[in-house]
């Protein structure tokens, strides 16, 4: 996963917009529609100063609007590509908020809230337990943990995801899955 990212982190945002042209958006909505998403469901962290982890940050697409949300919350982000990681850092230089994935320095902090947006469908399915588990283990008192992913059932999206050049790898998960993974993974806070 790594490797393949790291090929697309000069052109991704072009790359995203081509698998997704056929929706008539573009990648920055959808960054902007989780966080308008996120704000509905939780509308007391738009008024209140929280730590927030962007697990998969790729080049940091929610961090453009995140503030725009959550004026108070203080966002981190980290990735398992370096190269989209370096790109997060040159396109927001006022901001130390961008951490590869090997860091430990993002790893110092606990979160109230850990999003995974469009990640997990790239991980083995294998390892899906390990990683919630050491996500959990960062987790305030009161901390959540929020995946984000593709809709397996609906046949529109598993289409754009066959075309995505980077979702070459992407197994989709059914929900069914992420289920029996909260259910049966005991969150270490």
């Amino acid at each position: 996963m790594k490797k393949d990212f790291d090929l697309y982190s000069k052109n991704y945002e072009d790359r995203l917009d081509e698998a997704i042209r056929i929706t008539g958006y573009d990648g920055n909505y959808f960054a902007e529609a989780k966080l308008k998403k996120l704000s509905m469901l939780f509308p007391e962290r738009t008024r209140s100063s929280f730590n927030f982890l962007d697990y998969g940050c790729g080049k940091g697409l929610l961090f453009s609007k995140f503030h725009s949300y959550f004026p108070e919350g203080n966002y981190v982000g980290t990735d398992f590509s370096n190269e989209m990681i370096q790109e997060a850092r040159a396109k927001h230089p006022h901001t130390e908020s961008f951490f590869e994935i090997e860091s430990k320095e993002w790893k110092k902090f606990s979160y109230d809230v850990v999003f995974a947006a469009g990640v997990f469908h790239h991980i083995p399915a294998e390892d899906h337990e390990t990683i919630i588990k050491e996500l959990s283990g960062l987790l305030s008192e009161k901390g959540e943990i929020i995946l984000w992913e593709h809709n397996p059932m609906n046949p529109f999206t598993r289409n754009i995801v066959k075309d995505c050049v980077f979702d070459k790898d992407a197994v989709l998960i059914p929900s069914k899955h992420l289920k029996h993974i909260f259910e049966n993974t005991p969150l270490e806070r």
